[in-house]
């Protein structure tokens, strides 16, 4: 079953990241994104993604709704991870009867994080860094280093999903 297009609801997508943090009341970074999942009854498993993968198409994570896990690559860094976690708690917020009606959309395959062209896959890439950056937390990490790489360790994320919402948030390293 194909689902049909539509465009993606970036406000919807961080409005739900936003519930969430002030549902688990987190504070300060880094965001704790597996407490989060299994406070909202998601399993996370590491495992290899290997037979998921096709030609030019890595898979870095797999979300099975009816099964209520999210499945992610053993072999990817401890920030990749976490993004792909909060990236598929994000579909598990906003997309839940689109997964039951089609499983193939909890297929993660690896892109950059401004590169997607699917909606549902960019709203839970919204979803994701605004989850592991909050704007409040970021304006005031942004505020005392002023550095994309010491805001990346202390959020737990890569450097260009710190750069990500950096341009989000119109905010500029000097």
């Amino acid at each position: 079953m194909t689902i049909p297009q539509k465009k993606a609801n970036y406000s919807q997508a961080k409005k739900s990241a936003e519930e969430l943090l002030n549902k688990y009341n987190i504070l300060s970074p880094a965001v704790p994104v597996i407490t989060i999942a299994e406070g909202e009854g998601l399993t996370i498993r590491t495992i290899s993604l290997a037979k998921f993968r096709t030609p030019g198409k890595p898979v870095c994570a797999a979300f099975l709704i009816n099964e209520s896990t999210i499945f992610i690559e053993d072999t990817d860094s401890h920030e990749r991870q976490r993004f792909s976690i909060a990236h598929e708690i994000g579909h598990a917020c906003l997309h839940p009867e689109e997964l039951r009606s089609s499983p193939g959309l909890g297929i993660v395959y690896r892109a950059p994080i401004g590169g997607e062209t699917d909606p549902y896959e960019q709203e839970a890439n919204c979803f994701a860094a605004n989850l592991l950056v909050p704007r409040k937390m970021l304006c005031y990490w942004y505020e005392k280093t002023q550095n994309q790489n010491q805001l990346s360790e202390i959020f737990g994320v890569s450097p260009e999903v710190i750069g990500f919402r950096l341009i989000n948030e119109k905010l500029a390293l000097q």
